[in-house]
């Protein structure tokens, strides 16, 4: 099981103008120096992204992501940066919450029957049901913080998908909050909970 390239690590959920992000302002306040991508979705209220080797950012109703190219510490470090930047730059935009997202892929041969199956399984297979996909979640709070642990299985695939959720009132609790919440520290946690409690080995992070 490994994680996922290319997902939103960082969602602030708030009352983004897209407007302002275009490719200057960008390159002149967040990645100064970097070669820029935008990208605009032919939908009038679609996603809007603007990209550099390491990251994107992404405007898709009231959600702003940051997304790491690859997954590395390194690259972590600059997903912080870059959100603590907006944070300083637009910092009366209404804002409710955020999250930090780790999503692992892989199969369902990486874990142990017992952890994902549900006691209505047999019942609905004596009914006659051919079950193609099963979905269960728990919202747990762990060292002080909310966790949303979701599990998604079918036939051949598995997914783990770890949700660390923060309410927030502004802008400068963000900013508190993820000084607190580093997301390599969050990753550290996350792989605990994957090797210890649901038995997963997990491969290593390339890039």
């Amino acid at each position: 099981m490994k994680l996922k390239a290319d997902s939103k690590t960082l969602v602030l959920l708030g009352l983004w103008n897209k407007q302002i992000f275009t490719k200057e302002w960008v390159s002149k306040y967040l990645l100064p120096g970097e070669d820029l991508n935008l990208e605009f979705s032919t939908k009038l209220t679609g996603a809007h992204r603007i990209s550099s080797k390491d990251v994107r950012i992404e405007i898709d109703g009231f959600r702003l992501s940051i997304i790491p190219i690859k997954n590395n510490d390194k690259i972590y470090e600059i997903v912080e940066e870059l959100s603590l930047k907006i944070a300083d730059y637009l910092p009366h935009t209404p804002v409710s919450a955020f999250g930090v997202n780790f999503i692992y892929e892989g199969n369902t041969e990486d874990i142990e029957k017992k952890y994902i199956e549900f006691q209505d399984n047999a019942i609905l297979e004596s009914f006659g049901a051919s079950i193609k996909k099963s979905e269960y979640l728990h919202s747990v709070e762990i060292d002080n913080k909310n966790l949303n642990i979701k599990i998604i299985n079918d036939a051949e695939s598995l997914v783990l998908d770890l949700n660390f959720h923060y309410e927030i009132k502004n802008l400068i609790k963000f900013k508190d909050k993820i000084y607190d919440n580093k997301i390599t520290d969050l990753k550290l946690l996350a792989e605990k909970i994957i090797n210890e409690v649901y038995q997963i080995k997990l491969e290593e992070m390339g890039g």
